[in-house]
C-alpha cells in the first residue's frame, strides 16, 4: 500500500484498523463511513500506545495517529505516513472564555502552555512541509 500514490477511504477501509482508547479515532471513521455510506471498517481498540504502535509495525492494521506521537518511528522508517490527507482529520485547537470573565494565575498558566504548545506543533508542521 505504501506504494501507491494516492490513497482514498475506499482502499484504506479494506484493512484492519487499531485505534488508541481515546475513541476519537471512531467517531472520525464513523463520521466519514456514514458520509460515504460504508461500512466501519474493523477496529481494534488497543489501550497502549507502544503495543498499538508495534501492531501497526508489524501487521496490516492501519491508525489514525498525531504525527508528534510517531515522529521518532518515522525517522527510523519503522512507521510510513500514508500518501492520504482528508481535511476532516484537521484538528484545530480552541480555548473559549467567558465575556468578562478574569482569570486566575494557575488558568492563565494553562492557557500559556497550550498556546504555546500550540505554536511549536505550527512550526513543526511548516518544517516538515518545506522539507517534504
Amino acid at each position: 500500500m505504501r506504494k501507491l500514490e494516492t490513497l482514498t477511504w475506499t482502499d484504506l477501509v479494506k484493512y484492519p484498523w487499531i485505534s488508541p482508547t481515546s475513541r476519537r479515532t471512531h467517531t472520525v471513521l464513523d463520521h466519514i463511513m456514514r458520509t460515504m455510506d460504508a461500512p466501519l471498517p474493523q477496529i481494534t481498540v488497543c489501550g497502549s500506545v507502544s503495543l498499538l504502535k508495534s501492531l501497526v509495525a508489524e501487521t496490516e492494521h492501519l491508525a489514525l495517529l498525531p504525527a508528534h506521537a510517531v515522529r521518532e518511528e518515522v525517522a527510523e522508517q519503522r512507521l510510513y505516513e500514508l500518501p492520504f490527507f482528508d481535511p476532516t482529520l484537521n484538528r484545530d485547537i480552541a480555548v473559549f472564555f467567558r465575556e468578562g470573565y478574569v482569570m486566575d494565575q494557575p488558568r492563565k498558566d494553562l492557557v500559556a502552555c497550550v498556546t504555546e504548545v500550540g505554536m511549536e506543533l505550527c512550526r513543526e508542521k511548516e518544517v516538515d512541509e518545506a522539507l517534504a
